[in-house]
């Protein structure tokens, strides 16, 4: 059983289901039942994503990911696929429950663009950045438009999430740079370098950091969001950059990426003090 919680990256799920609370919290959402839908679509579907990510890169995380179930055997690739086979099957169903926007949204938007992120878009530099960072940011959404069959309030949430969600998996990419080279896999830090894609990715915290103050400036969220983003956000991501500022090795850009994960947690909880 853990080696399967670690296939699907339950760390990364329990952020999700975080998220979808944090998203119905700030809606004033109160079915309970809509919520389970919500939270079991969005399970399954990052589980999804995760097992198919784990199933197409086995060659190259035998190098990046040695201790991952696939690499280490631990679970056989041919499981691997009856699982995959298994979570599709359960989310097809479970979609049934949702709206018909909501079905239409996770059926021919998100699903489509998960399957295309980890078969081909995940070797285009950014671009595969991107998606996957879209795809994380829409749970907000995607929890709004469940219950009112609309998205007005989590634009602006979701933008947070779409940025730390992009320089988590831009550090990913620096961190497995080794692996992905040798496996053709043509990530940005592969075709320009670690050195120069470490340089880059503190530029951008930089500007993410400056841009999460419009909420504030523009008064979408009050004092409680400013005193919050830059306790929990502003604070550690400047303590990021500090860690990327000499050449990091591969352990500083593992611990670096954890620590994204952490702060990608935090600014959930910022959201959920601005909406208080």
């Amino acid at each position: 059983m853990k080696a399967y919680f670690k296939l699907i990256r339950i760390q990364n799920i329990m952020i999700g289901i975080m998220a979808i609370f944090v998203s119905a919290y700030s809606i004033e959402a109160n079915d309970l039942l809509l919520l389970l839908y919500c939270i079991l679509s969005v399970v399954l579907a990052m589980s999804f994503g995760n097992v198919l990510n784990d199933i197409l890169d086995l060659e190259s995380d035998k190098i990046s990911h040695p201790s991952r179930p696939l690499p280490s055997n631990i679970i056989t690739p041919m499981t691997a696929k009856l699982f995959l086979i298994a979570l599709f099957i359960s989310l097809i169903i479970t979609s049934s429950f949702l709206n018909k926007l909501a079905c239409l949204y996770l059926l021919f938007i998100f699903l489509p663009l998960l399957v295309l992120y980890n078969v081909y878009f995940k070797g285009i530099p950014i671009i595969g950045n991107i998606i996957v960072s879209v795809l994380l940011a829409f749970v907000l959404l995607f929890t709004e438009l469940i219950f009112f069959n609309q998205i007005q309030i989590m634009w602006i949430p979701s933008f947070m999430v779409f940025g730390l969600s992009f320089i988590r998996e831009f550090l990913k990419d620096i961190h497995d740079y080794d692996g992905d080279k040798e496996y053709n896999i043509h990530t940005f830090p592969v075709k320009i370098g670690v050195e120069k894609s470490v340089k880059l990715i503190k530029y951008l915290i930089i500007i993410f950091c400056l841009l999460l103050f419009i909420p504030y400036l523009t008064n979408f969220y009050q004092k409680n969001y400013l005193i919050s983003l830059i306790i929990l956000v502003e604070i550690p991501l400047i303590v990021l950059v500090s860690l990327l500022k000499k050449n990091p090795n591969k352990l500083i850009l593992k611990q670096v990426s954890a620590f994204t994960k952490i702060i990608s947690i935090f600014g959930l909880l910022v959201i959920l003090i601005a909406n208080n």
